[in-house]
């Protein structure tokens, strides 16, 4: 389960990745690889914003006045989580972690 740290979102994301590359004949729409990887968000951080961007792609629809889900694009889904989690600046951040440690006897 992907927690929402920045530090981690890369390595989240690359990992689902390649296991939908791996099962690329079961992932062949967007919506199943976007459905799949927010299956994964289910903590209190991420839990909420994976249902805050499935609302925002309900839809009504015209012809029996139901909501509907469109998953939207599998591209438009992954500039969304790296907007929302990917760190804002890796190397400044490994710089810092190098800075703060400090070597012992």
């Amino acid at each position: 389960n992907f927690d929402g740290d920045r530090d981690k979102a890369e390595h989240f994301l690359i990992t689902c990745k390649a296991y939908l590359d791996l099962n690329d004949q079961t992932y062949t729409m967007d919506k199943s690889k976007i459905i799949f990887v927010t299956s994964f968000m289910n903590n209190r951080n991420t839990g909420s914003w994976a249902q805050g961007f499935l609302k925002t792609l309900q839809i009504l629809s015209p012809y029996t006045l139901a909501i509907i889900l469109s998953y939207g694009m599998w591209a438009n889904f992954l500039k969304e989580f790296n907007d929302n989690f990917k760190a804002v600046d890796p190397e400044g951040t490994a710089m810092a972690k190098l800075c703060k440690l400090k070597q012992s006897r």
